[in-house]
């Protein structure tokens, strides 16, 4: 790896022009504190031109001057690709693209903008700049960037829908189809920001159908929807850390009908994702990391492009839309009870310094004060002694006693105006004072306001969070043990909520076996990784392989007629979901979701989780959490969580 052959910086002023020797063709590792991510790209002959947001300058001299530029390496380890350098630095003529590649006439579009929020705009690959609105067409090469509060939504020819937060910035670097016999492939280049993606026929025809790259990581899309963000120099990573830019989050999303698969790679490590909620933590030179994203977490990680998504409606469960648009607003109320409370804070610390400063002009106007008092019983003085000297006939002495005279009621004069001065100033802080305190009573009524409005929110937020999560278990989603135990009592403290998440739990579970009417889905065979065949079935149950290599493990049998993969409940190696009625006997190993009601006996080994009402006698190792009521014996061992009424022995 090439230390970027620095050769010294030129030029003068606050940001002075750093240059770098091209090398060997290996990758040029570019100087720490310089942010690729977010720099502009141009050409100056054979030269490349970068330029920080600071406007710091890097040239590389002779980048161009072979068919392949080198890679740039970032300062947390990320990689810009030469390719991906050269389409970001445009055409060697501006606004000669086509003739560059010899042909007659420019693309046809490639899909179009569906959604805007705030400013968003596309770099064509003749370098123009386009501002985009609602409806424009979008091509093959655009560059894609949003501004502070920006978000856009794109959909494909292929159905495919793509969206970028806020101060996002991605690269569509291949996307081609076949509508006749719906194949093609599609390659982004996300360099910052949050996004999110819905897949159309191009990943469910081709396994490698559709890839999207980061500085740090290469995520397959096998026919699902996913979101994650890729992290810019400065921005504040989950664990509290500041991003040296390039760290990716990668998650897979729940969808209507069920999930398909995420392949993260990086660094020769490759994790596949097949189950609603997990992710995949990956920073720069290093494999993936496994973790679990909870909806709250991905609304606060992604929810800007998520919102943007042209499918999410379609295509996420209304429970899921439902949380993430219900987290997003307890985020900016969150905000808004920081950003008033720090306002707030900000006008009584102004008050009370305005105070002490009227106090400071006070004491300046009290001396003043005294000061011309002094000098106009000095004058007096003064004047008597002019008196007396012209009834002597001293002349010299009435001269003199004259100039003091004069130089008393001048100094009496200046102390009066100082006084006057430091009086209007202490007057005018006592009123800036004043209204810097009534504002703040103002600011501090908006405080309590909002966070009566955040409170409220956090409410409705902790009740759509438990609605989908029952409703997401049901059908195969992970998520931590500390997101079920409060989802658990949120719903044995709430009737209300307890019918709404069985009945969301019911939905779901119905429409993952429901077939797709538009037999665009599940038409190939779920053992192919490349199609979305897991799509229509249960999931397959978690294997806790945080990181796989080599082959992807066949994903089981077709579901039978009851919906399920596998053998019947009577037989054993039972997977989830499972929905009663449910009579048994049945024997295990048994891994759920299962929902009931369930009349055993049930003989274990059981995995949760278990939802009852559930009668026994149950016995061998149960796993829980089992929610009741569960009635009749349970002989174990057994292991908890267990919630709802118990009724022994």
């Amino acid at each position: 790896m090439l230390e970027g052959g620095i050769s010294g910086a030129r030029g003068e002023g606050t940001h002075p022009e750093l240059v770098i020797e091209a090398g060997t063709g290996e990758p040029l590792r570019m100087p720490a504190d310089f942010p690729l991510q977010e720099a502009t790209f141009s050409r100056s002959g054979s030269d490349l031109i970068v330029v920080a947001p600071d406007g710091s300058t890097a040239v590389v001299r002779r980048y161009f001057a072979d068919d392949t530029p080198p890679a740039l390496e970032m300062a947390g380890g990320g990689l810009l690709t030469g390719g991906l350098v050269s389409r970001l630095a445009g055409p060697r003529v501006p606004g000669h693209q086509v003739a560059e590649v010899g042909q007659g006439a420019p693309e046809e579009p490639v899909g179009r903008v569906e959604t805007v929020t705030g400013q968003a705009v596309a770099v064509r690959a003749s370098g123009e700049r386009v501002t985009l609105h609602t409806g424009d067409p979008i091509h093959k090469g655009d560059v894609i960037e949003t501004g502070d509060g920006g978000a856009v939504g794109l959909a494909f020819a292929d159905e495919t829908s793509f969206s970028l937060g806020e101060k996002g910035r991605v690269v569509l670097e291949e996307m081609t189809f076949d509508p006749t016999a719906q194949t093609g492939s599609a390659n982004f280049m996300i360099m910052k920001g949050a996004f999110s993606f819905v897949s159309g026929m191009i990943a469910r025809s081709h396994p490698d159908g559709m890839t999207i790259h980061t500085p740090t990581a290469s995520l397959g899309i096998r026919g699902t929807a996913g979101g994650g963000v890729v992290s810019a120099p400065g921005d504040l990573l989950p664990d509290g850390s500041v991003s040296k830019g390039g760290e990716t989050v990668a998650s897979l999303i729940r969808e209507v009908g069920g999930t398909g698969e995420l392949i993260v790679s990086s660094g020769g490590v490759t994790q596949v994702l097949n189950q609603a909620n997990q992710a995949a933590v990956v920073a720069p030179g290093q494999p993936p990391v496994s973790t679990v994203m909870s909806p709250v977490e991905m609304a606060r990680s992604f929810g800007s492009a998520l919102t943007a998504n042209p499918r999410a409606t379609s295509e996420l469960p209304q429970t899921f839309r439902a949380t993430i648009e219900k987290a997003v607003q307890e985020h900016k109320v969150e905000k808004a009870v920081q950003q008033a409370t720090e306002k707030a804070q900000g006008e009584v610390k102004a008050a009370e310094a305005a105070r002490t400063e009227a106090a400071v002009k006070a004491v300046e106007a009290t001396k003043a004060k005294e000061a011309a008092k002094e000098a106009a019983a000095e004058k007096v003085v003064a004047e008597k002694a002019v008196a007396e000297a012209v009834a002597k006939g001293d002349v010299k002495g009435a001269e003199e006693a004259k100039a003091l005279v004069e130089a008393k009621a001048a100094a009496e004069a200046k102390a009066l105006a100082a006084a006057n001065v430091a009086e209007a100033a202490r007057a005018s802080l006592e009123t800036t004072a004043q209204a810097l305190t009534t504002q703040a009573a103002q600011t501090q009524a908006v405080v309590a306001q909002t966070q009566a409005e955040h409170a409220q929110v956090t409410a409705e937020l902790k009740v759509a969070m438990a609605v989908e999560v029952k409703a997401a278990m049901a059908v195969g989603a992970v998520f931590t043990q500390a997101v079920v135990q409060q989802v658990e009592t949120t719903i044995r403290t709430d009737p209300v909520v307890a019918r709404q998440a069985e009945a969301a739990a019911k939905t779901a579970v119905e429409q993952v076996r429901q077939p797709d009417p538009a037999g665009q889905k599940n038409t190939t065979d779920p053992g192919d990784h490349g199609e979305k065949g897991v799509r229509g079935e249960p999931p397959r149950p978690n294997t806790d392989r945080p990181v796989e290599t080599g082959p992807r493990p066949d994903p089981g049998p077709k579901p039978d007629a009851s919906g399920t993969n596998g053998p019947k409940p009577d037989v054993g190696m039972v997977t989830g979901p499972l929905t009663g009625p449910i009579t048994g006997p049945l024997t295990g190993p048994l891994t759920g979701p299962v929902t009931g009601p369930f009349t055993g006996p049930l003989t274990g080994p059981v995995t949760g989780p278990f939802t009852g009402p559930l009668t026994g006698p149950i016995t061998g190792q149960i796993t829980g959490p089992l929610t009741g009521p569960i009635t009749g014996q349970i002989t174990g061992p057994l292991t908890g969580p267990i919630t709802g009424q118990i009724t022994g022995p």
